[in-house]
Formats: structure tokens, C-alpha cells, sequence
């Protein structure tokens, strides 16, 4: 395994990406222990990664991310309160970091469709390209590039009414 490169596309991508795991679940240990067990799984898969010629890393590694979340918020909710130590203490950075990224805008994010909100939040918290997001959700550019405008368009007109 090219530990170089493995640890360079980590480096590259941590803050992108736990910015963007952060953001779909806005709990911060929750956000530290999927994007842990990301890039575990990209170090166990590194090899396929290698194998394959046209894949974008960061594509490959936001993919991963996306499917250790949607692991997660698979399990019964018994088995989730099971893991969190303080399950109904108050995450008081996730109010802190509310407030600071303007709550009136995640208000109004999320009023938008699914697909819209994680278009979003890939392309301005995760930083990926539209190509990249398109890769990542399997949809044409186009389609990335539209739901993107019409995305902000809708955050526009729900802010500023």
C-alpha cells in the first residue's frame, strides 16, 4: 500500500470532509467517530481504490463517508443511545457552532430537499467539484449544477423575504 499517498489524501481531505459529516449530523463526537471510521475503511480499501483508473479520491472518500453515516443512522435507536456515553447531555459545541454559522441559514437550509441540502453541503462544506459531486451521487453534472442553482436560489428568496 503507498502510505505516502494514503496519507496525503488524508491531509488533503479531513477538514472537507468532517466539515461536511459535521454538518449532517451537527453532533461533534458523532462527526469525530464517523469520519474516523472513514478513513479506516479507506486504509482497508485503499487497494481497490488504487485498482480503479478515472476515480476521483476525494469523490472515493466523501463516498465512504456518506455510507458509514447512513450505517449509522441505520442502527435501532437503542443501539445508538448503547453507544453514546452521555446520550441526552446537551453537545454544547454544537450549540456554539450553531450560532456561529448564523442559525437563520441553517434554517433555511433546512427547509430544502434532501438531495438539495446534501448538494450543498457537499459543494460548499465538503469543497468538492460539481464533477466530483456527480460522481459521488451517481447523477449527471448537469443535474448537480442545477439543483445547486436552484438550491441557492431558494435559500436566497427564504432569507431575504
Amino acid at each position: 500500500m503507498p502510505e505516502k499517498t494514503l496519507e496525503s489524501l488524508y491531509l488533503d481531505t479531513i477538514d472537507q470532509v468532517f466539515g461536511y459529516v459535521y454538518s449532517r449530523v451537527r453532533n461533534r463526537e458523532l462527526a469525530e467517530d464517523i469520519v474516523s471510521e472513514t478513513y479506516v475503511k479507506a486504509a482497508e480499501h485503499y487497494d481497490r481504490f488504487v485498482a480503479r483508473e478515472h476515480a476521483s479520491a476525494r469523490s472515493w472518500v466523501f463516498t465512504i463517508a456518506r455510507n458509514v453515516m447512513n450505517d449509522h443512522f441505520r442502527k435501532p435507536i437503542t443501539s445508538q443511545l448503547a453507544d453514546d456515553s452521555v446520550a441526552n447531555a446537551p453537545d454544547i459545541d454544537h450549540v456554539v457552532d450553531i450560532n456561529l454559522a448564523h442559525a437563520d441559514v441553517m434554517k433555511a437550509l433546512e427547509k430544502l430537499p434532501e438531495r438539495q441540502q446534501e448538494i450543498l453541503l457537499l459543494r460548499f462544506k465538503g469543497e468538492l467539484r460539481n464533477n466530483e459531486i456527480a460522481e459521488l451521487l451517481d447523477i449527471a453534472e448537469r443535474s448537480v449544477s442545477a439543483a445547486l442553482s436552484k438550491a441557492i436560489s431558494t435559500l436566497r428568496q427564504n432569507l431575504y423575504v
